[in-house]
C-alpha cells in the first residue's frame, strides 16, 4: 500500500465515530498523521490539540453534533451528492457491491458513509473507476461538506475533511501526470 492510501485509511479512522476503543485509535492516528503530513502540519497540530483536550464523551458529543442526521454536515456521500433522488440508490448499490468485492465491512453505517468510501478508494486499483469515483463524487461531495464549516470556526473536523480533499486531489493529479 502506498503512502497516500495509508494516509487515506488513517483519515477515515479520524472521521469515524469515536466511540468504544475508537477514541484511543483516533488520538493515535492524529499523532501518526503529525509525522506523515509535513505539508499540513499546522492543521494536523490544531486538530490534534483540539481532540486531545476533549474527553471521550466530549469527542463523541462533538462528532454527533457535527455529523449526525441533524448535525452540521452529513457524511453519507450519496445523500450529499444526490439527496433523496433515485441516483443515490443506484450509487449505494454500486458502492455496496464494491465494498463486498474488496472485503470491506461497512459496519453499522450505510455503504456510502465517507469513511467507508475512503477505505474503498485506499484498496481499489489505480484505474478509471477509482479516478472517476474521486473526481466525480468524492471531491465534489467534500466541497459541499466543507461549505458547512465556517473557515474560522471552532469545529476541528474541518481539518481532516480538508486534508482528505487535498489528498484525493493529489492522487488524481499524480495519475494525470503519469
Amino acid at each position: 500500500m502506498m503512502a497516500e492510501e495509508k494516509e487515506l485509511e488513517t483519515l477515515a479512522e479520524l472521521i469515524s465515530y469515536p466511540g468504544g476503543d475508537a477514541y484511543t485509535k483516533v488520538i493515535e492516528s492524529v499523532k501518526g498523521l503529525e509525522k506523515d503530513f509535513s505539508e499540513v502540519d499546522a492543521e494536523i497540530c490544531d486538530f490534534s490539540k483540539s481532540l486531545q483536550q476533549k474527553t471521550k464523551g466530549e469527542l463523541e458529543e462533538l462528532y454527533t453534533r457535527t455529523f449526525d442526521i441533524h448535525g452540521l454536515c452529513c457524511l453519507d456521500i450519496g445523500y450529499v451528492m444526490f439527496g433523496e433522488d433515485y441516483k443515490r440508490g443506484a450509487f449505494l448499490v454500486n458502492v455496496t457491491r464494491m465494498l463486498r468485492e474488496f472485503g470491506i465491512d461497512p459496519g453499522s453505517e450505510l455503504a456510502d458513509h465517507l469513511p467507508n468510501v475512503m477505505k474503498l478508494i485506499s484498496v481499489m486499483p489505480d484505474g478509471r473507476e477509482r479516478v472517476e469515483l474521486i473526481e466525480k463524487i468524492m471531491i465534489p461531495a467534500l466541497d459541499k461538506m466543507l461549505e458547512k464549516f465556517h473557515p474560522e470556526g471552532q469545529n476541528p473536523y474541518r481539518y481532516p475533511l480538508g486534508i482528505t480533499k487535498r489528498l484525493l486531489e493529489n492522487m488524481v493529479a499524480k495519475r494525470h501526470i503519469q
